[in-house]
């Protein structure tokens, strides 16, 4: 198997990483990634202890059905997926702008909640008792 055992601390040329995105990139590693867990698919003869290289062969090929998934559905430019840098250029914006949203709704939350009163203990019941004892509600 081309994936075979590595140790956690081995470093890569960039020549061997470029292979591995490209290896996860193809249209057959896609569609065994997509369909292995519906189908039950195993993709390595281990499934537990995967070595440092199947993890980031597992990333990459995250990576790329994120990237892939997102040219289809938002009219997007097929060249990002023809180099790289383009790639990876697109997922780092694509991080950013999710940081950004999160940030945003993280403050407009604690805005919200400096603004609204909060219910002292026992409010909601005892104006419904309040309003019992004055027979403005029926049992």
């Amino acid at each position: 198997m081309l994936l075979a055992s590595v140790s956690k601390g081995c470093c890569f040329n960039m020549n061997f990483l470029e292979k591995i995105r490209a290896l996860a990139k193809t249209t057959y590693y896609q569609t065994l990634y997509k369909e292995a867990g519906p189908l039950h698919l195993q993709l390595f003869n281990n499934s537990k202890d995967l070595t440092y290289l199947q993890i980031i062969f597992l990333n990459y090929l995250n990576f790329y059905q994120i990237l892939i998934e997102e040219t289809m559905s938002k009219d997007m430019s097929p060249e990002i997926l023809k180099d790289f840098i383009y790639e990876d250029a697109y997922m780092t914006y694509r991080r950013e702008s999710f940081i950004e949203k999160k940030q945003d709704k993280d403050k407009e939350s604690s805005t919200k909640k400096k603004h609204e009163r909060p219910l002292k203990p026992g409010a909601l019941r005892d104006s419904w008792s309040v309003q019992m004892r004055k027979g403005k509600m029926k049992k």
